[in-house]
């Protein structure tokens, strides 16, 4: 093999160039490596701060509480917030029980916009409509479970339901009629709400008007 004196033979100047070539090779890998890894720990990152960002639906949720206007009723130990156009009535002598009997005086209508308002003092019979009372029984407590919830404080809410399903021996809810036991709690404390109705009901808005019950 001829080498020239000057300077490098040919053949070790290939080995160079290949050389060369392998550590640019295995460089160019180790930073392509590292930079997917990068760009991974950076879309995971993203993931989280978006899942930690409130969503459209936290914000329609939040702007669904149009029971902040609602009309309050509340004593030193209890509140809770009475739907718009519901006309209510009082019973003598407390200041947190109300009666909403689906009746002439006490007309169970939800009219949205328009405030609640006190008509007059409860009747004797009452077949439908809604009770709200403080730490008292309210109906029957009969029923199947249906479901549990929470309130806008935090407290916890057991859903019965009874359906009359056959037509009542004396006084009691007219055939057809469904009657939903919410039960407030906090500790020995609870507020009952009584809703009985026939047909579709005010559901959504009594289950809005049980979120937000608050007991001292």
């Amino acid at each position: 093999m001829k080498v020239n004196q000057k300077g490098f033979s040919v053949v070790e100047i290939l080995i160079v160039i290949v050389v060369v070539g392998l550590l640019g090779a295995v460089g160019w890998v180790v930073y392509d490596r590292q930079n997917s890894k990068n760009d991974s720990a950076q879309s995971t990152v993203q993931q989280e701060n978006q899942a930690k960002q409130p969503t459209a639906d936290d914000n329609k949720e939040a702007e669904k509480k149009l029971s902040a206007n609602w009309l309050l009723r509340q004593s030193s130990s209890a509140s809770i917030r009475i739907p718009d156009g519901f006309n209510f009535l009082t019973n003598a002598g407390e200041d947190f029980d109300l009666w909403l009997p689906d009746q002439p005086q006490g007309t169970l209508v939800y009219k949205e916009g328009t405030l609640a308002k006190v008509v007059g003092e409860p009747h004797k019979h009452f077949e439908l409509g809604l009770i709200v009372s403080y730490n008292k029984e309210g109906f029957n407590d009969r029923g199947t479970k249906v479901k549990e919830l929470k309130t806008y404080s935090g407290l916890n809410v057991v859903v019965k339901l009874f359906e009359q399903t056959t037509d009542p021996d004396g006084v009691d809810f007219p055939k057809g009629a469904k009657h939903l036991k919410y039960t407030v709690t906090k500790g020995e404390q609870r507020i009952n709400i009584d809703y009985v109705y026939l047909g579709s009901g005010y559901v959504e808005a009594i289950e809005e008007m049980v979120k937000t019950a608050t007991i001292n």
